[in-house]
């Protein structure tokens, strides 16, 4: 069976997260967001205004997670 290379969104955000140590609640609440909408981040949803608000804060690009989604 082959292993994906590619880490999906997902995949980023989370190990963003847990590079610099940052919980779910605490990254909607420095990102101004819902728990809520991290997790539907989490689970691959970039509907709406929340991966503009989180994406800086784990030192990452909208733009670029947004470009991944799509393919």
């Amino acid at each position: 069976m082959a292993i994906p290379l590619e880490d999906n969104v997902s995949d980023i955000i989370g190990k963003a997260q847990r590079g610099l140590g940052i919980s779910d609640s605490q990254l909607a609440e420095r990102a101004g967001v819902s728990a809520e909408a991290v997790r539907k981040l989490r689970g691959g949803d970039l509907a709406g205004e929340a991966i503009e608000r989180v994406a800086p804060i784990l030192k990452l690009s909208a733009a670029a997670l947004r470009k991944l989604a799509a393919g």
